[in-house]
């Protein structure tokens, strides 16, 4: 996916939905951006409780790197949220 001036105010959001088969034992999520276009900002949260609260297993501000790890430690995952924003580079892309 190409992203194209995506401000802080107006973010990219994924969210994933497992509940129909819910993953069991995630340990960690990952995501990785090729040649240099990596989001300034990027937000990992998850759902382990239909209904419940987002748990943020990462929020990582002022992103310089193209790979961001988190931690999920879930015995059940229901649903993920990839939140991401901003630019890294000038040419506004990620």
């Amino acid at each position: 996916m190409n992203y194209l001036d995506v401000r802080a105010s107006a973010p990219v959001v994924i969210e994933m939905d497992f509940t129909a088969n819910p993953i069991k034992m995630l340990n960690m999520v990952g995501v990785s951006f090729g040649w240099g276009e990596s989001p300034k900002n990027i937000k990992f949260e998850y759902l382990i409780v239909l209904d419940g609260t987002w748990t943020t297993a990462t929020d990582v501000k002022n992103n310089l790197g193209n790979t961001v790890i988190a931690e999920v430690r879930a015995t059940t995952l229901y649903k993920m949220r990839l939140t991401l924003s901003e630019y890294t580079k000038g040419h506004k892309r990620f």
